[in-house]
């Protein structure tokens, strides 16, 4: 299969966010249900117009969002599992945000070094003792 075919079929058999709920609660051993106790409730920020329209002042009055909650049974190993998955992936975030600024910084110094060829030759000079070096 070819890497455009690849591309094809994952984006034809993406599954559905109700799939994606399902695989996760069965990987996870868990049950999941709408909460019938609990309701989520969800300020709306305050913009910086709404305190033009009321003249400058604070509004009082603020819009809150309803939201169900939803009520998660899970076994409490599992549960270690799923934190200690959410802290890998926050580590290799991590690792690739400080990737991205390396090679950030590596291209900037390219940059100056082929902006100024005093600095190119003396770079092309260092690269040539340190090939010797590692010829040795």
């Amino acid at each position: 299969m070819s890497y455009y075919d690849n591309y094809y079929y994952r984006e034809k058999h993406t599954p559905s966010a109700e799939e994606q709920v399902d695989r996760f609660l069965k990987k996870y051993e868990s049950r999941a249900g709408l909460s019938s106790r609990e309701l989520y409730y969800k300020r709306q920020p305050l913009r910086y117009t709404d305190w033009i329209a009321n003249g400058s002042n604070i509004p009082f009055h603020q819009e809150i969002e309803k939201e169900p909650m939803v009520e998660m049974y899970i076994p409490q190993h599992r549960f270690q599992d799923l934190v200690e998955r959410e802290r890998m992936v926050d580590e290799i975030n991590d690792q690739n945000r400080r990737y991205r600024q390396l090679l950030d910084q590596l291209d900037e110094d390219a940059r100056i070094r082929n902006s100024n060829p005093a600095l190119k030759k003396a770079w092309d000079n260092y690269q040539l003792l340190l090939g010797l070096c590692r010829s040795k």
